[in-house]
Parts: structure tokens; sequence; C-alpha cells
């Protein structure tokens, strides 16, 4: 027993890593042990490598280097002047220009290390590579032992820091576990530039080692979901300032009601057109809540939903529900939505509760500005269906019916409904597929999905993880979802658990709008200038950038730099909640720079770097230019 080494490693991960530090101290293996003659590990009678294990873990890297687990990252460059967008296509328009290639080997990267072993794969890896971060996977705890034995993870640490990097280990049991302790590393450690260009090399074989290997690519798709942006910020808070005037909310006095009456949440998957006209016949035996898009198929098949649910703030979304808002078929019709939903939607409804969401500025500056308070909504995003589950859940409906809800599509043309306006002859909503991959379906069968259609299904089953109590009946033709229960549709429609009778319906109709009226939120206390102006926003973000910009003279110090704000705003954001606004954008920036800067060498760097100064001086002045929006919104 290397009793030295052992406590030194311990010393070295005593501040970031304090619990396993605590955990290790008092450990003995039972299971696997060194053998110092062998010097090999042994597990269950056998030896681990069978082998000189130097020799050993130098033929895995270089047969693992002939066709190695790569991840690089390029953000899309898009036509929209978005203030990161633009920072976005200069700063990619100037790497390319300089030399910038995705199709080669990058200058530098990040290793994630499935098990850890010994330790001498990373040394065989880091003479081939080089490494920014490292983060081990070692869920094992006896391996991890006698890996703080042998390996001199103080000498790994002051390697990696010599480079602005750090080494963590994680200890995750299963895929799940490990998604979460990645996410909570990238985003309170290393930075979300740690995915611009990622190797993972599974070092020994285990279950959970091939999946998070075989799954990788799902797994970064999500991390990098959801960020938001300073304008789309922006626009959430004018709309909710706006809508509290005319529009219930919940609030944390309104009185809530178990409701055990099946309600059937219609979403606009493909599924939907198999089912439509057998909700028609049956819609008596339902409360009908048609989410987002899903109101042109139900609408064109003569179903009228007794609620409406509407999530997204853009302006884009109003323009393309018009036709069907202006209809008239949706008088009394009661409207759920979050309240960053644009006034142009809101406003068709008389009979309106609106809820606000959790890392949403709006939420903290109406909880400033009412006397009420504004409990936050979590689990809401990303696609209106999450929105639908969620507010369901928390307006006390425990028997949920998915109807549409598909998260996938079979046929790449069918991705919606075909009723609905994907698909109508103006084009007016466009729908890109990329990124797709297979999950299975209630049957176990593969079904396509993409990147937010996975995020959507794995934030449902969140949600319902949380709320056992709720029972939830899946009749949509799609991806399975964990916690529900498949049943044909029709033989839901037909069975005596569902019948309904009218007066019951009318009955919860009648206390939604009572509940809405309830809700009405009290004439404001202050002003929205005056709930800012109390909430003390420190306006570190934009003194930090400027910081950022005067104190960065190579390029490996805007790695440092960026990462630094970005983690102080991270770990702050409580105390500076306008922070949120310029959250999703320094997490671009981060990404952006780590992609340029680990593939352009040394000498493109220098001209690569005062362009990047000069781009983020120029966002500050779009920053400053744009935040009067803030104070204006309550009138706009």
């Amino acid at each position: 027993m290397n009793t030295y080494l052992f406590h030194r490693n311990l010393e070295a991960l005593a501040r970031s890593h304090p619990e396993l530090v605590q955990k290790m101290r008092h450990f003995r293996p039972k299971n696997i042990h060194f053998d110092a003659e062998k010097n090999d590990l042994i597990v269950e009678r056998s030896r681990f490598y069978g082998q000189d294990v130097e020799s050993a873990c130098q033929q895995q890297v270089s047969l693992f280097l002939r066709k190695p687990a790569h991840f690089s990252l390029k953000l899309t460059e898009k036509r929209i002047n978005h203030v990161h967008q633009v920072v976005i296509n200069q700063l990619s328009d100037t790497a390319r220009s300089l030399g910038y290639r995705q199709n080669t080997k990058p200058q530098q990267g990040n290793l994630i290390l499935l098990g850890s072993g010994l330790g001498h794969q990373i040394k065989a890896l880091q003479k081939q590579l080089t490494f920014h971060n490292i983060i081990l996977l070692e869920p094992n705890d006896e391996m991890l032992f006698h890996f703080l034995q042998r390996h001199d993870v103080a000498a790994l640490q002051a390697t990696l820091a010599e480079k602005g990097g750090q080494f963590y280990i994680l200890q995750a049991q299963d895929a799940a576990e490990f998604e979460t302790q990645l996410q909570q590393t990238l985003q309170f450690r290393t930075g979300f530039g740690f995915l611009a260009e990622v190797t993972v090399f599974r070092h020994y074989e285990t279950p959970l080692f091939e999946q998070v290997l075989e799954n990788f690519k799902i797994i970064r798709q999500k991390l990098l979901s959801s960020w938001g942006y300073f304008e789309d910020e922006l626009a959430g808070v004018r709309h909710s300032f706006n809508n509290v005037k005319h529009h219930g909310f919940f609030t944390q006095s309104v009185q809530i009601k178990a409701q055990s009456n099946p309600i059937l949440l219609v979403g606009n998957g493909p599924s939907l057109d198999q089912h439509l006209s057998l909700l028609k016949q049956h819609q008596d035996k339902f409360t009908v809540v048609s989410c987002g898009t899903a109101i042109a198929p139900l609408l064109k098949a003569e179903i009228v939903p007794d609620i409406h649910i509407e999530m997204e703030r853009s302006l884009y979304t109003a323009s393309v529900q018009q036709k069907w808002l202006n209809s008239g078929r949706l008088k009394g019709v009661f409207f759920i939505g979050l309240s960053t939903v644009s006034p142009q939607i809101t406003s068709h409804f008389s009979h309106s509760l609106l809820f606000t969401k959790a890392n949403d500025l709006g939420n903290a500056l109406l909880n400033a500005c009412f006397e009420e308070n504004f409990p936050a909504l979590h689990f809401c995003n990303p696609t209106v269906t999450n929105f639908a589950v969620a507010a369901a859940v928390k307006l006390g409906f425990n028997n949920l019916l998915l109807l549409g809800c598909d998260y996938g599509y079979r046929d790449v043309e069918k991705h919606h409904s075909q009723s609905s306006d994907y698909f109508a002859t103006s084009g007016q909503i466009g729908y890109l597929r990329k990124d797709t991959h297979s999950v299975s379906d209630n049957f176990g069968k593969p079904i396509r999905t993409t990147r937010i259609y996975d995020l959507a299904r794995h934030n449902v089953e969140k949600l319902l993880a949380k709320n056992p109590h709720v029972q939830v009946t899946n009749c949509s033709d799609g991806a399975a979802i964990k916690h529900t229960q498949w049943r044909d549709f029709q033989s839901l429609c037909t069975s005596e658990s569902v019948v309904q009778m009218a007066d019951e319906r009318a009955k919860q109709q009648t206390w939604l709008q009572q509940l809405g009226t309830f809700a009405q939120a009290n004439i404001a206390a202050k002003t929205l200038s005056e709930a800012i102006t109390d909430l003390k926003p420190s306006k570190m973000v934009l003194a930090g950038l400027r910081h950022l910009i005067s104190h960065t003279s190579t390029p490996q110090a805007l790695l440092t730099n960026s990462l630094t704000l970005l983690l102080s705003i991270e770990k702050h954001y409580l105390d500076d909640q306008t922070s949120v606004l310029y959250m999703g954008d320094l997490r671009y920036y981060h990404l952006l720079f780590c992609s340029h800067v680990y593939r352009l060498n040394s000498n493109e760097l220098q001209h690569y770097l005062p362009e990047a100064l000069v781009q983020l001086e120029k966002a500050i002045c779009a920053y400053q230019e744009l935040s009067i929006n803030i104070i204006n919104g309550e009138n706009s």
C-alpha cells in the first residue's frame, strides 16, 4: 500500500471532492486486490490486465486511436441579428479564414475516461493527445481506491492546471445519474465549452460504460438544449408584465383541489391523425386540452377543446395561431399558458390562468412587484406538452391521458399531424429534421426522435417520477414514456372507467373559470423599474465582460476568463437574478471560444484573439442598447 501517494492524492482532491475524500480515508477493498509481484489487480482470483500494466494500456490506447470515439461541435451560423448569433457568425467567419477545419485533428480537447484501472492509460493518452480537462467516471469504490494508490493525481491536476484545466471524478451508478453529475460538473466546474471537443475512452467494459459510450452524442445534445438567449428573455419579461394586468396568475394563495376526472392532453404528434374521428365521437367523455399547434387538426375535425394551452413567447407563434384565434370557435375556451406567452395570444381569451416558469427573470420581477407570491413551474420545457403536463399536475389533476404526445416519428415526412399547419400549403411553419436517433416505442420497436423530442420525453419522465400519485395513460403511438401505462385509445373510449357525465365536465369548467378569476393578481405595489432596483442587479455581467476584455492577452486567458465569468454568474444567480438575461449568451460564447481555440494553432490564434475581443465589445454595446426594453417592457 503506497500510503504517501494515497494521502497526497486525497489532499489534492480535498477541495473539489470532500465527500469522496472522507469516504476513501477509511475505506479498505474486499474484492479487488493489488498483487505487487505481478504488478496487477486481482479481481475474482483473476488478473485484471493479464500482462505488464504499462504495455497493456499502451496497446489499448494504440488500438483506440485507430478509430477514436471523439465528438466535435461547431455552433451553427444563422442569419439572425440576435447579439450572441452575430458574435457566432463573425468569429466563425474569422476562424474559417485563419484555417479552422472541423475534419482535422484538434490541437487540444477534453477527455471523459470510463474506468480508472491503475491509471496508466491516462499517461498513454497524454503522450498522443493534449487534454484541457479530464473527467473520470469510476462507480466502483474498490477500483477507485487502487487508482488513488497507484496514480499521481496531484501531478495530473498540476499538468491540467497549467492549461487552465481541471480533473474531476464522478461515481454515478447508472446512466441517468451520470447525465446529472456531468451536467453539474459542466455547469459549475468546467463550463459547457468542454463539449466542443470530447474524447470518450472506455478502459474496461461494464453495462454502464457501454451505455454512456453508445449514447454520448444524445447525452451531449441534451446538455446543449434550452439555454435561452438575451432577446428571448427580454421578450418574456415584457409579455409577463403585460399579461399580469389582464389575466389570472397561479399564485401561492390559489386554492387547489384534487381532480380525479380524466383530462385528455392532445399533442400534435403524427399518431393524432389515426385517433381524430374516434375522439370526435367520444369527446364528451373527456376534458379535452389542445396543446399548441394541435389546435389546427382538432378544429379541422370539428373538435372544440375545453382548454387550450400555449407556452412559446415568440411573436412567430402568435402569427401562426392567428387563423384559429380569430376564427371565433375558441370563444368560451379556457386558456392556460406561461406568463411569457405573447399578449397577441392571451388577449383572445376571457378566461385564463397563467404560470411563471423557473429560471425566468419575469418570475423574480413579478414576485418583487406584487404582494402575491408566484411559485415557479418546473419541467415545463422544451415543448408545449411538457408545460401541459406540468400545469395539469400543479392544478391537481391526477388522471392524465396523453394523445398525440409522440416525441418521435416513424416517417420523416410525417413528423406532426398531417392536418396541422406544418403541412399547410402556405408553408407557414418550417420543420428541420436533423440529429435524429432511435429510441424504443411502446412495444420495444425503434422509432426516430430528435434532440428536442428526447429532452421533452425525459422531462416528462422526471416530472412524473416526482409525482407518483398521478396516473398517466399514454394512448400515443410514439416513444415509450416511463411512469405511464400504454393503452389503445379505442379500448379506452369504450371503458367504463372514463365515462364522464356532461354535468361533471361542466363542473370542471366552472371550477377552472372560478380559479382564473380568483387568481387575478393584485394591483402592482411597485413598477417594473422599481422592482429591478429592489433586486439590486449588480450588473456583474457587463462589468465582467469589460474586465475580460481588458485582462485577456492570450488565447488561453480568453478561455480561462470567459469561464471564470460564466461560473461566477452560475454560482451567484440568486444574488443577481437579472443575470439570467445573459446566461445563455455567455454559455454560447465560452463554447464558441473553446471550439475555435482547440483547433487553431498558436500563430492563427494571435490573429483570432483581437477579433474575439472586438466582438465582445460590440456585444456589450448591443446589450446596453437593448436593456432599456426591460424598463419599457411594462408598457409594451
